[in-house]
């Protein structure tokens, strides 16, 4: 198995999350990341018709993003540690991000 995760789909069906999960923080925020891209999929699928439904590679990314967001928001309620491990995850994932644009 990839260290790794994905998210895929096929139009009129359920999109699915693959992600290798071992307990990390890192696993945690991959599997909100995937989970995002399989809610926005999803609800894309839903709203809209087929020449339409597959959204643009950055809003598919902002969404994931916000998902780690909103974990990285609940992580650091619960601990110092865990919103420590949170916040550095994040600040990596955003320079990231940041040279992918």
């Amino acid at each position: 198995k990839r260290p790794s995760g994905f998210s895929t789909y096929v139009y009129g069906d359920r999109p699915y999350a693959d992600v290798v999960f071992r307990g990390t923080t890192p696993d945690l925020f991959r599997l909100a990341h995937e989970v995002g891209h399989t809610v926005h999929h999803f609800m894309a699928f839903e709203a809209q018709p087929y020449a339409v439904a597959r959204p643009a590679i950055l809003t598919s990314e902002a969404t994931a993003a916000l998902f780690e967001l909103a974990l990285a928001r609940h992580l650091g309620g619960q601990s110092t540690v865990a919103g420590g491990a949170a916040a550095l995850w994040l600040f990596r994932r955003g320079t990231w991000l940041k040279h992918q644009v």
